[in-house]
């Protein structure tokens, strides 16, 4: 088998092989196109198998006339299938003179199968010496020899379409017009040996696998450029699979928070009515209690009375801030708060569970006052404290290198810096992040619910203050509190105005369901006449019966009718006592007693009731008429009356 042999055989399979490839390609989008240039590899791959058989040897001669006119149909195929796919490959229409090459182009395929018209029956053998190959070559006609210049021309369309795109700088153009530049030569080389000008290798079949080759290294390039946009692409969606996935969690996390949250609300509130209910005739019999003690010049007693007073307010404190940590809303009361004060208050808290099982050691300096709830401020001193008194391993419980360290001072820049530091257990590096979410504790369940940290950072921050933890493992913690010392303009404290007083007697009825509630409340209003309904319809008979009342309290929730039902019923039937009803309530457990706390808000009093509101609410709604008496409340400092 002789080189030209060889290379033709390789030349087709090549070919094939590149149509095949560009088939399956022109099914991909945007790479449709393909799909027409695999016909022009095809008849490329037809070409050069003739080729093939031209050098196979003495025993092909019969087939050589037939063989003739496939290649000569073939080439004129390729030609015509060359002008369309550089048509459809930048997406223009054929134009006119396009149509009219085809259509000749098609004509001349058709007419190369007709014996003796392009080629006759006979062959002709020649030999390259040089090379060492022999040709069996169809005769061609005269006619024939005129389709030569036919087909070069036909060529050069494309040819110098690749060149002009190539000049512009379209992708892929170059390497396009470079083939058909080796194309266009060995056709040359061919018409110049088919002439006898030229002794050498008919190469036609080189030029067809370069032009066929500068399309599939095309092809290459853009598998190559779509692989590297499909992993940038693949690697984008892992990242924003990875962000979605963490927001999703962060989502799912939130929405269980959420029923967490919403669940605790309603605890709250159904924990709040049982506690707060009893804690509210609890302390107003001890404040009762201690201005009746008052006379009796017994300040052990009454020091007494007033310390289970203050124990009991706190009570009905840490009840309300966790309601108001479930519900989101607060009314905080800020005052000019001295933080020595409140640190003082908040050791005397903890003092009973601090002092058997660590020592404690205080720097307490002189610092500016700041704009707080002393209440809430406490509580987060009371909170950071029992945090450092827990974080004390069991075995050094009582021992002498067991400390806590309190320093109170200020700093350079003018902020109040409280710090509490402990030499406990520390806190695990992988911890400290979560430090300040809601329910997320370090401690034993038994020990910590996961709300003290979170809660104390909503209300320093809320204050424009900072809290921040720096903690070991195996050493300690510290915690830092920063708080933003008050304004010039609000230094000096004001001075609280006197209780207004109701100077005459009144005659008020008090409706509540909380037997022990309503008569707390009788033994506060001492000095009025006061009469108890212990139920909505209980109270409606009684304003049946008789309606001269000053004011009327009423609590808003109560089983049976409501404080909202006894008020639309009085607002109905007796419209001049409606503007005289005063409700007393812990907040609203549903979403009409919530609308309705919000639209009479003036006249709601939440409970625990203040006494210096419950003062001022009666002397607003009740004005005096005889100067001359005093009958004041008894003076109660914060009463609870709850219901949440």
């Amino acid at each position: 088998m002789s080189l030209a042999t060889v290379l033709s055989i390789a030349a087709a399979a090549l070919e094939l092989v590149i149509g095949l490839l560009a088939l399956g390609f022109g099914r991909a989008p945007g790479w449709k196109h393909f799909q027409t240039f695999a016909w022009v590899a095809f008849s490329a791959a037809a070409y050069s198998g003739g080729d093939a058989v031209f050098t196979s040897g003495p025993g092909v001669a019969p087939w050589v006339p037939w063989v003739g006119r496939l290649n000569l149909a073939s080439a004129l195929c390729h030609c015509a299938l060359w002008i369309v796919y550089c048509r459809v490959q930048y997406k223009e229409p054929l134009r006119r003179f396009d149509r009219g090459v085809l259509a000749g182009l098609g004509a001349l395929a058709a007419a190369a199968f007709v014996p003796n018209l392009m080629t006759t029956s006979g062959h002709v053998v020649e030999t390259v010496h040089w090379a060492g190959v022999t040709y069996r070559i169809p005769v061609t006609t005269p006619f024939g020899s005129l389709v030569v210049p036919f087909v070069l021309l036909a060529l050069s369309m494309p040819a110098v379409t690749y060149f002009r795109k190539a000049r512009r700088g379209v992708p892929g153009a170059r390497a396009h017009w470079l083939g058909f530049s080796i194309l266009y030569l060995t056709a040359l080389n061919e018409v110049l040996v088919v002439l006898g000008v030229l002794d050498n290798l008919y190469l036609a079949d080189l030029g067809f696998l370069a032009v066929v080759l500068s399309v599939a290294g095309e092809m290459m390039f853009r598998v190559a450029g779509d692989a590297r946009r499909l992993q940038q692409l693949s690697a984008e969606l892992s990242l924003e699979v990875a962000e979605r996935t963490r927001e999703l969690s962060e989502t799912r996390d939130n929405l269980i928070r959420a029923e967490r949250l919403a669940a605790l609300g309603r605890l709250a509130a159904s924990v709040g009515h049982e506690i707060n209910n009893p804690l509210s005739y609890v302390v107003g019999n001890l404040e009762y209690l201690a201005k009746e003690l008052e006379a009796t010049h017994s300040p052990a007693l009454l020091e007494a009375v007033r310390d289970a007073t203050s124990g009991a307010s706190r009570i009905r404190r840490i009840v309300h801030e966790l309601k108001v940590f479930a519900r989101g809303s607060d009314q905080e009361k800020r005052e000019l708060v001295d933080v020595r004060e409140a640190m003082d208050a908040a050791i005397k808290l903890v003092w009973g569970a601090l002092r058997h099982r660590t020592r404690l050691e205080t720097n307490i300096e002189q610092v500016p006052r700041v704009l707080a709830d002393s209440t809430r401020l406490t509580q987060v001193f009371v909170n950071v404290l029992m945090n450092a008194l827990q974080a004390m391993p069991e075995e050094r419980v009582g021992q002498a290198d067991s400390l806590i360290r309190v320093n109170v001072g200020l700093r350079a820049d003018n902020r109040i810096a409280v710090t509490v530091t402990d030499n406990g257990r520390g806190i695990a590096a992988q911890d400290r992040p979560r430090l300040f979410e809601p329910f997320f504790s370090t401690k034993p369940q038994e020990q910590g619910s996961g709300l003290g940290l979170f809660v104390s950072f909503g209300i320093v921050t809320a204050i424009g203050g900072s809290l921040e933890v720096e903690s070991a493992l195996g050493v300690g913690t510290t915690v830092s509190i920063m708080l933003p010392p008050s304004a010039p303009a609000v230094a000096a404290v004001e001075s609280v105005p006197s209780l207004p007083l109701l100077t005459a007697r009144r005659r008020l009825l008090v409706v509540d369901d909380d037997v022990l509630v309503a008569r707390t409340l009788g033994r506060l209003l001492k000095g009025h006449d006061v009469d108890v309904a212990s139920s909505g319809r209980d109270a409606l008979e009684r304003l049946s019966k008789d309606r001269d009342y000053d004011l009327v309290l009423c609590d808003l929730m109560m089983p049976d009718l409501t404080g909202m039902d006894v008020f639309e019923e009085i607002e109905r039937k007796y419209p001049s006592l409606a503007d005289r009803i005063v409700f007393i309530s812990g907040g609203g457990l549903t979403e009409r007693s919530r609308a309705f706390i919000e639209r009479h808000a003036d006249r709601v009093l939440p409970k625990p009731i203040d006494s210096r509101q419950l003062a001022k609410l009666l002397a607003k709604l009740v004005p005096d008429s005889e100067p001359n008496q005093s009958v004041a409340l008894a003076p109660v400092a914060a009463t609870s009356v709850s219901d949440p």
